[in-house]
């Protein structure tokens, strides 16, 4: 079937090509099943065959392993409204559709006319109108009508047309499973003639059956007896590649197990693959819908024994935000968005509670899920966030069974490590309250011509190696199995341990006050000094104080005050311009004087400000005290801001375990001495202890601009913070500056966070 792409060579660019093929072959098998059909009952009326045959009505085509009739409606009005008669109405001119393909191109047989083309892109379209509905909704939404008259416009539908009626594509000559197998390699080569454009709708096939073997791989044993049915649904399924890998699965395990399959795809033409290879397998494609699952659920109300997706990653739902937010508002836990709602630049956490709230009830069996995220997904979103509170509702309620890390650029369009999630609200007793992490990223080979971006691939034997370790994780938990915490095996995180408090720690402001030329110029600038009568004043009385510095508040107004009376000020200078003035000469100064409100209370630096992760069962109070006071005996912490959050660390990933042994940092890393100037430094990524904890990457940083401070470049791989507050910044996290203290593994510039782990010497930081 592919060689028909070589009549398309010239006429159409390589990533058309299957826009013609699939809708064409979709075609040419409905067109053998249907003439099949017609003999079988040609052959019941002459006595060759018995048995309960269909009813033998005008037409009909067998769909999912049943009988359709045609739809004489609405979807075939054209073929009504010919009544059998050409050279009237709207078909005047055309002649009546054939019944088949081999004979379409005798009934329009004039080459030798300029409209030949036009003609017989006319004769197929009503061809297709005889067929049933879900047929001609497939070549609809192929836009298929559309694909003939560019054929035609190339000269090149007769010969495409003619191709394809000479393939036998009758059940007699390829089966049903045949049939599906064909079809899929088709679609894989569609995909990979345009990687970029397609990876947005699939997913790669090495991908979605290492999803499907860890989604179905734990209950295969109960999966195998005969007769066993099972309800699977993809709310995001694109051209339906992980709902063939879990019926690929299936039948893998040899068994006579049923799957009735059911997705959302809100894009048409993938919409129209995936319901095309379910017609093509034989199977019942009614389940696929076509739609925005985040707003026109067409499932609604349904649950699921297994559920997958791969959502697309970063996607912003800034045009369904409206209709989610009156979901979550109005109908809370009772509608699929009560946990809370991420940053509308990321939709990946509506899918996981959308998930949630297909899956089979626990007291009806239970369910299973798996969806693909990336990093971000673990950790975006500080405590109290939508993100945390997605995440954390996970953990509470006991739904995250596992995490597992996978290579980068196994897709064609990201190029990031990839994470899949596990979900299950029936785990095994041993299980619950754990969550599995498993570090595949190992496991990968290279290809030798990439897709786009998908460089690498997981070949059988990794997908095979991966499941059973996470199988053996799985089924066996105690402590000294080879596959929890061996160096090949998964790692058992306490759920507890990924819900933490997060608290504001302060350090006093300290100040001194001086007056330079610029200071002048920009209180001179301000708004509120336009609105003072006696602004020349004021600004005489900065001017002759230029250039004077004072170590305290209290002496600096005191000199200014004065200076303000000698300047003919006639008036009690404005309380608000008073802080404007005060505001503009303070300079921050480690050994300066500890400033106080009105009330004498110490006023916090908001530059020093960080927030400080406490565990969830310690006194916050207690472990500031502990922890942070030691070294910094000013610090406090600020108790109206302490926070509930949850992330799911990526440091479980990096590396099977630490190193054994102590010693001094100085053998581990080395701190970055190097610091720049206010100027060199001007428009960078400025990472600030507030932000240290949330930021996935520098992109998501505020510019540095107007520190007044000295400040040290950190980037992927180093270790940022100061006490009570660390973090191993991930690879892929990017260059950036800041004032807090900068750990360098030795031996690189900016190595990645996994040669910091798996150094031989740990450091307690």
């Amino acid at each position: 079937m592919w060689s028909v792409t070589d009549l398309l060579r010239g006429g159409l660019k390589g990533s058309q090509y299957g826009t013609v093929i699939l809708p064409f072959t979709v075609l040419r098998r409905m067109d053998c099943l249907r003439r099949n059909d017609a003999d079988r009952r040609l052959a019941a009326n002459a006595g060759e065959v018995t048995g309960d045959l269909v009813s033998d009505s005008a037409s009909t085509v067998a769909i999912g392993h049943s009988q359709v009739p045609v739809d004489q409606g609405e979807g075939n009005s054209a073929a009504a409204d010919s009544g059998g008669a050409a050279g009237s109405g709207e078909g005047a001119g055309f002649p009546d559709a054939p019944d088949d393909l081999a004979h379409l191109l005798l009934a329009v047989d004039d080459e030798a006319s300029p409209d030949d083309e036009l003609l017989l892109a006319e004769t197929v379209d009503r061809f297709v109108r005889d067929f049933p509905a879900a047929v001609v909704d497939v070549l609809d939404s192929f836009e298929f009508a559309s694909v003939m008259r560019q054929l035609a416009d190339a000269r090149v539908l007769r010969q495409v047309v003619s191709r394809f009626a000479e393939m036998d594509l009758s059940p007699s000559t390829v089966s049903d499973q045949e049939m599906g197998r064909e079809y899929e390699e088709l679609v894989r080569r569609v995909t990979e003639a345009s990687p970029e454009t397609t990876a947005e709708h699939t997913s790669p096939q090495d991908v979605s059956v290492l999803t499907a073997r860890l989604l179905l791989g734990p209950d295969a044993a109960a999966l195998t007896p005969s007769g066993t049915s099972i309800t699977v649904y993809d709310p995001c399924c694109g051209t339906g590649g992980m709902l063939s890998a879990v019926e690929g699965f299936l039948n893998d395990l040899g068994g006579s197990s049923k799957m009735s399959v059911s997705g959302q795809e809100i894009n048409l033409e993938t919409y129209a693959i995936a319901r095309s290879l379910r017609m093509m397998r034989g199977a019942d494609p009614s389940g696929i819908a076509h739609g925005n699952v985040l707003t026109d659920d067409r499932h609604q109300g349904e649950t699921f024994d297994y559920l997958l997706a791969a959502p697309p990653n970063g996607l912003d739902w800034k045009r369904q935000h409206d209709e989610v937010k009156r979901e979550a508002t109005e109908l809370g836990f009772a509608g699929r968005f009560g946990a809370g709602l991420p940053r509308v630049n990321d939709s990946s956490l509506l899918f996981v509670q959308h998930l949630v709230a297909h899956m089979r009830p626990a007291g009806q069996g239970g369910a299973r899920a798996a969806i693909l995220f990336t990093a971000s997904s673990l950790q975006s979103g500080g405590a109290g966030s939508g993100e945390s509170e997605i995440r954390r509702w996970l953990l509470e309620n006991d739904l995250l069974e596992g995490v597992v890390a996978l290579p980068p650029y196994l897709l064609p369009n990201i190029g990031v490590p990839m994470y899949l999630w596990l979900l299950s609200n029936r785990k095994p007793l041993q299980l619950r309250g754990m969550v599995i992490a498993l570090d595949a990223r190992g496991h990968t080979a290279t290809l030798r011509r990439p897709l786009g971006g998908k460089r690498h691939y997981l070949t059988d034997q990794h997908i095979a190696r991966i499941a059973e370790r996470y199988e053996a994780a799985y089924g066996d938990m105690s402590e000294g199995s080879p596959e929890v915490g061996g160096e090949d095996g998964a790692l058992l995180l306490d759920a507890q341990d990924l819900v933490y408090q997060e608290v504001t720690v302060n350090w006093p402001l300290r100040q001194h006050f001086t007056v330079s030329a610029d200071i002048a110029a920009d209180v001179e600038s301000s708004k509120m000094l336009a609105r003072f009568d006696e602004a020349l004043a004021l600004l005489r009385a900065l001017r002759a104080v230029t250039g004077e510095t004072w170590p305290t508040r209290g002496e600096f107004e005191s000199a200014f005050s004065i200076a303000l009376k000698n300047a003919g000020l006639s008036t009690e200078l404005p309380r608000s311009l008073w802080g404007r003035v005060r505001r503009a000469v303070a300079v921050s100064d480690p050994g300066g004087e500890v400033q106080t409100d009105e009330r004498g209370v110490t006023l916090p630096d908001p530059d020093l400000a960080h927030r400080v992760r406490v565990p969830l069962e310690q006194d916050v109070a207690d472990f500031v005290r502990r922890e942070v006071a030691p070294g910094h005996p000013d610090a406090w912490p600020d108790l109206d801001s302490v926070k509930i959050g949850c992330v799911l660390p990526q440091a479980p990933f990096l590396v099977s375990g630490p190193g054994t042994g102590f010693g001094p940092l100085s053998t581990v890393a080395r701190r970055v001495s190097r610091w720049l100037g206010q100027r060199a430094t001007e428009g960078l990524p400025l990472l600030r202890g507030t932000d240290l904890q949330t930021a996935v990457t520098a992109a998501d940083l505020p510019e540095a601009s107007g520190t007044g401070q000295a400040l040290a470049v950190c980037t992927g791989g180093d270790v940022v913070g100061q006490a009570g507050n660390w973090r191993l910044l991930p690879p892929d996290f990017g260059d950036s500056v800041t004032q807090l203290t900068v750990l360098r593994p030795l031996g690189n510039s900016g190595r990645a966070p996994e040669d910091f782990k798996s150094s031989e010497t740990v450091v307690t930081l």
